[in-house]
């Protein structure tokens, strides 16, 4: 009883299934409460089919015939008991799922043929006429979900007197008749889910018939877009007792929805939009017992408002927004689950449950409540299951008056709470109890009266907490106890002084911080130990010596690195072990399992193992079933079992995972004796070749992901059955994916590798520059021949038992025959492309006769010699196609009987008459390619568009022949345009070319001086223009603009200053701030701020003049200026040649700013555009200082350099304020 109501109460999904079986076909309806409606039919090849006879046209799940899927419509319709369709779930077909299959009548076969084949196509089921159905009066069951049906009319279910059920959900139904539903008067089931319903729809009466349908008992409207319940809606379905209208769109319900509705027992309204449950809402609902409110927006929950209830045993208001559940149940209610998980519940009032003495399970989880009134579980007599999870109960202290009401509780969980600690005889009332949840909490200990007077609990979850001490008795009164979940803690070693139930059969210390095997269980009957992620380093015999009752154990990602003999020896039952991400290293052949006698199951992966040689030859190992070795270090496998256990057959084997192990090599014999093997996954290692294993039963062998070599060792793979020993196997067991063929080191898929392309290397008598394969790795008969970085010459050895060679993608400008080598070889194919060969010797191929492809693309030869193929009377392939040839003589292909000649991508602009009748005689060309050469569409071509157009249809892609000049397809330009013009003049030539001569020179001429003058243009152009992008960047916060450094010894220089410079400078609206100081009157308090006034300017202006040398106070502070700018990128040294100078008198840095052309010339037109470019944007706020020399306050600078000699102009972004 109890596992019913749990199943009711948590169940979230209404579902129907159909099972199948050979010969009996099912469907079932699960209604709410655990029971179902079942429909049972003997399978019939006509129940998945539809015939429209409108269209004539059968649509089916599967294949079916055309002919008898109608026979049987037309001429048995009344043995059709159920039909079920449903195109969008149809998976049998991989590539057209989704689908149906269907067949119309005139595309049916001719049923006058011996032989009948349907023309099948792909559809869906997207009408339904009326009268369809109006013959088959003795179908049970109609099952059209899941497809395209866009209308429902009025007459489509005519005719239907004996169905029983219908479901029509999942389709995209726009418009549905009122009385669809008036002729099914044995209808019980009607599903009408998710196919868009409106209110508009639903409040038509669509349910509604003068003849009401008594029969219906199930009606399922989920998932579509209905707003509310219309009234009278059960006036012609009186004795429905299931009504399910979940996810909808409900937001409010009158109580006269429900009038009629006596014999309703289950209704679902989960999943809608109601904000409160109106009053007298079970009114007319006599028999109601199942209610679901859950996941709707209920912000309140008044009990008094379900008073009418009485009948009622399973309410779910769950997953709502409730904050305080108040009022009180009647006297005479019968509620038995209650399920108020997944609100905002903080209060609970103490009369709300007062009467509830029927109460098997309250479901209070995930809500906010912080402590309960123990008065609220009075008289709760009968409640066995009480989840108060993910609340905010601090300590059980909160929770402990509670258990004096509720002592026959069987399962509590107080889970994802926020307590501490576990207060002594807590739950020693609770004799009951059988299962506690206290996981996720903050626990840190135990105490020995923690589980006092439990003794009929039988599971325990204490995982994810801070548990790191256990009191050695706390367990001891657990006598039933079988599970306990510790994981996720902080337990140590100390677990080794706890007693243990010796009920104990499941136990996970998962994630903890053991160091060494646990040996407290050895007294229990334990069957499953999780140790997985703890630090456990060995494992003694002495701590496993009495787990002969365990069935798994998972030791997974610790850090064991070994074990001894007796590690295993008395777990004599156990089957499953997982030790894989450990650190296992070695040699794993040893006997270290041994006592593992029933061990089925063995997980080492991820560890270090690199030897498990012999590894079967073990008795325990024969049970093993599944052996996982992936992600270690086995290079080599000769043989996994003894030669005296080869001949046994009692190994279990039957998956193995060598998957990522670097294995290279691999014996034949190394599963040899597995008879029972079934699939060996040898992914991902290194394996370059593999011959069939020697085993005789059918196992698959997982290969993909190994660098395999396609060698002549391998050639078995391109047949269907390979003979191991006296025994076929198929050889697509081998799943390989790919391998590399040679000689060019392609990878394809295996099964689309030739036979003849698995080649051996062979090494005598080859070439160093070359590499040399044959077919047969039994001889060292060279067949196909590759040389590469041949530069300027053949090499040295070349084969003549050659069948294919390989000279491509070399550089031989000139193709001589060295005289040494054979005059007959026997090579078929020969491919020179790609070689930039530009000249051939007339004889090279004279010893080439059994050639028949000849591959010469891509490379510069413009001519070839006249007889040069004259002797190759077996070449069928020539490709000439991407060199440099201009015109092709037909004496190349004297006595040629060619397939294919590839002439595209040339230089051939004109094709003679006598090429195009040696074309017209070689019957056995197949395919000539000329495109992409410069045809010229003028008379010397006017026999070739003859040709092309009658009898070119040799000439593969011709419609894409263009002519040169307009890039017009040959064949589309018209005969009559293929005439050649007369030419022009000399005179008129001489003209052109006189003209593009002196506009080039103009050109040249105008560039010399714009990149000449590129310092003045820029300049110019951020003047007039704003164009700023390549200033200089400077520091903005300092107060200077620039240090101004000169020799006032020259008048004229001075006198320069101060009438033109500065005067420019003072009259602009933004002056700039100016600094500088005159050394010959420099008092000694000044002269100590020189260095500082240079560092608080963005710039220093030095003026070189022809007296500038004499001065030395001018060039100390011209090396301070050029040393600071050098250090710090954002400093410019600005530079002006004033007069006529001698380089040779300056100092290095001066002549090597003056010799990158980086100076303004004080006589220059631009010379201010170049001190406004060259200077900082002025900035404001700052006055500027001044010497006691003659110099004026309005000091302006004129040339600039940049602080990287190397730049030629900085970037400066422009202020927008202003100079005050």
């Amino acid at each position: 009883m109890l596992l019913l109501i749990l199943s009711t109460l948590f169940l979230t999904t209404i579902y129907s299934s159909n099972a199948a079986s050979d010969d009996v076909i099912t469907f079932d309806v699960r209604l709410l409460d655990g029971g179902d409606i079942t429909y049972s039919f003997n399978r019939s090849e006509y129940g998945d089919c539809i015939y429209t006879s409108h269209h004539q046209q059968v649509t089916c799940m599967v294949k079916r015939k055309y002919k008898s899927v109608v026979d049987k419509w037309k001429y048995n319709p009344l043995q059709l008991k159920y039909l079920s369709v449903n195109c969008m779930e149809q998976t049998y077909y991989a590539n057209n799922r989704h689908a149906c299959i269907c067949v119309n009548g005139s595309d049916a076969a001719n049923p006058g043929k011996s032989k009948q084949h349907d023309n099948l196509h792909y559809c869906h089921l997207t009408t339904l006429p009326e009268g369809m159905f109006a013959k088959l009066s003795q179908l049970t069951l109609l099952d059209l979900s899941s497809n395209a049906i866009k209308e429902v009319q009025e007459d489509t279910f005519a005719g239907l007197f004996s169905l029983k059920y219908l479901d029509i959900s999942h389709n995209p139904i726009g418009s549905i008749a009122v009385k669809f539903l008036c002729d099914l008067h044995m209808i019980e089931v009607l599903k009408l889910k998710n196919i868009s319903m409106s209110s508009k729809t639903f409040h038509k009466r669509i349910l509604y018939c003068s003849s009401s349908l008594k029969q219906l008992k199930y009606i399922d409207l989920s998932d579509n877009h209905i707003e509310s319940i219309p009234n009278q809606l059960f006036d012609s379905i009186p004795n429905v007792q299931t009504l399910i209208i979940r996810n909808n769109w409900i937001n409010f319900i009158s109580v006269t929805a429900f009038f009629g509705a006596s014999n309703l027992k289950y209704l679902d309204l989960s999943k809608n939009h109601l904000p409160a449950i109106q009053n007298s809402f079970c009114k007319f609902m006599y028999q109601v017992r199942y209610i679901n409110i859950s996941s709707n927006r209920l912000t309140h929950l008044d009990i008094d408002d379900m008073s009418n209830c009485e009948t009622m045993t399973v309410f779910d208001t769950s997953m709502n927004m409730i904050h305080e559940i108040k009022g009180r149940l009647s006297q005479r209610s019968d509620l038995q689950v209650f399920n108020a998980s997944g609100n905002g519940i903080k209060n609970i009032s103490d009369r709300f449950l007062l009467n509830a003495t029927n109460l098997i399970v309250m479901d209070l989880s995930n809500n906010e409540l912080h402590q309960i009134s123990a008065e609220v579980f009075n008289n709760m007599t009968k409640l066995k299951v009480l989840k108060l999870n993910g609340n905010n109960f601090n300590d059980t202290v909160d929770i402990l008056d509670i258990f004096n009401y509720t002592r026959n509780l069987e399962s509590l969980n107080i889970s994802s709470n926020v307590i501490r600690y576990i207060v002594n005889g807590t739950f020693q009332l609770l004799n009951s109890l059988q299962t506690l949840d206290i996981s996720n909490n903050s626990i840190s200990k135990t105490f020995s009266d923690t589980f006092k007077g439990m003794q009929s609990l039988k599971a325990l979850y204490l995982d994810h907490n801070n548990i790191r001490d256990i009191n050695r008795t706390s367990l001891l009164p657990l006598t039933s106890l079988e599970i306990i979940d510790l994981s996720h803690n902080m337990i140590d070693n100390i677990i080794d002084n706890v007693t243990m139930p010796e009920t104990l059969t499941h136990v996970n210390l998962e994630e903890n911080i053991l160091s060494k095997f646990p040996k407290c269980f050895n007294k229990t009957n334990l069957k499953s130990l999780n140790l997985r992620s703890n630090i456990i380093a060995t494992m003694k015999g002495n701590r496993t010596k009495d787990l002969q009752s365990l069935e798994r154990i998972d030791l997974s990602f610790n850090q064991l690195d070994s074990f001894d003999n007796a590690s295993f020896i008395n777990m004599t039952s156990l089957s499953d072990l997982n030790l894989s991400f450990n650190i296992i290293s070695g040699n794993l052949s040893a006997d270290v399992f041994c006592g593992t006698e029933n061990l089925t199951i063995l997980n080492l992966k991820k560890n270090y193992i690199s030897n498990i040689e012999k590894f079967f030859s073990f008795h325990w190992t024969k049970t093993i079933t599944h052996l996982d070795l992936s992600f270690n270090y086995i290079q080599q496998i000769n043989s996994l079992m003894s030669h005296e256990s080869n001949n046994q057959s009692d190994h279990l084997l039957r998956e193995l995972n060598l998957e990522h192990d670097y294995i290279h090599d691999i014996s034949r014999d190394a599963f040899l004796g597995f008879l029972n093997l079934r699939q060996v996954n040898l992914r991902n290692n290194m394996l370059r070749t593999i011959q069939p294993f020697n085993i005789a039963y059918k196992t698959e062998f997982l290969l993909q992901n190994n660098p395999l070599q396609c060698n002549c060792n391998m050639s078995w793979l391109s047949d269907s059955y390979v003979t191991v020993g006296k025994h076929k196997v198929s050889t697509f067991d081998y799943e390989v994916g790919t391998c590399v063929v040679q000689p060019k080191n392609i990878e394809l898929p295996v099964r689309k590798v030739l036979k003849n392309q698995f080649r051996c290397k062979v090494v005598n008598d080859c070439d160093q520059m070359c590499d040399c394969f044959s077919d047969n790795s039994k001889t060292s008969e060279i067949d196909y021949i590759d040389c590469n970085g041949l530069i300027g010459y053949m090499p040295e050895i070349l084969s003549r038992d050659a069948k294919i060679i390989y000279l491509d993608g070399n550089r031989i400008p000139i193709l001589k025959l060295p005289e040494h080598y054979s005059p007959d070889f026997l090579t078929t194919e020969l491919y020179l492309n790609k070689s930039q060969i530009g000249f051939i010797e007339d004889i090279f191929f004279s010893g080439f006769d059994k050639l028949e492809t000849l591959d010469l693309s891509k490379n510069k030869i413009p001519t070839l010699p006249t007889a040069i193929f004259n002797n190759l009377l077996n070449l069928k392939n020539l490709y000439l196609s991407d060199n440099n040839i201009q015109t092709v003589s037909p004496l190349w292909f004297n006595g040629l009987s060619l397939k294919i000649l590839n002439l595209n991508g040339n230089k051939i602009h004109h094709i003679s008459q006598t090429f195009l009748s040696k074309i017209d005689g070689m019957h056995s060309l197949r395919y000539l390619q000329l495109q992409n050469n410069p045809w010229q569409c003028d008379c010397k071509n006017r026999n070739f568009r003859i040709w092309l157009k009658t009898s070119g249809k040799v000439v593969r892609h011709r419609y894409d022949i263009d002519c040169y000049r307009d890039s017009k397809p040959l064949l589309s330009v018209h005969l009559s345009e293929f005439v050649c013009k007369v030419e022009e003049s000399h005179a008129k030539r001489r003209g052109i070319i006189t003209a593009v001569i002196i506009a080039l020179i103009c050109l040249v001429i105008v560039m010399s001086a714009a990149i000449y003058y590129r310092r003045d243009l820029i300049a110019v152009l951020y003047v007039k223009l704003g164009v700023g992008c390549l200033r200089h960047k400077y520091e903005i916060n300092r107060p200077y603009d620039a240090y101004l450094i000169y020799d006032t010894n020259d008048a004229k220089c001075s006198d320069w200053i101060k009438k033109s410079l500065l005067i420019f400078l003072e009259k602009r609206r933004n002056p700039y701030n100016i600094v500088t100081t005159d050394r010959s009157k420099l008092s000694s308090s000044v002269a100590n701020t020189e260095n500082t006034q240079l560092q608080e300017s963005k710039s220093c202006i030095f003026i070189i003049n022809n007296t500038v040398m004499s001065n030395s106070w001018c060039v100390e502070n011209f090396h301070r200026a050029w040393n600071y700018a050098r250090k710090n990128p954002k400093f410019k040294l600005i530079i002006i040649v004033f007069g006529d100078i001698e380089l040779n008198l300056l100092e290095q840095e001066m002549r090597v700013m003056l010799s990158q052309g980086q100076y303004i010339t004080a006589r220059s037109k631009s010379v201010w555009d170049r001190l406004i470019y060259e200077l900082p944007n002025p900035e404001t706020g700052f006055r500027s200082v001044r010497g006691e020399d003659d110099v004026s306050e309005n000091d302006v600078i004129i040339y600039s350099a940049s602080s990287n000699i190397l730049d030629e102009y900085g970037s400066v972004s422009m202020p927008s304020h202003k100079f005050m």
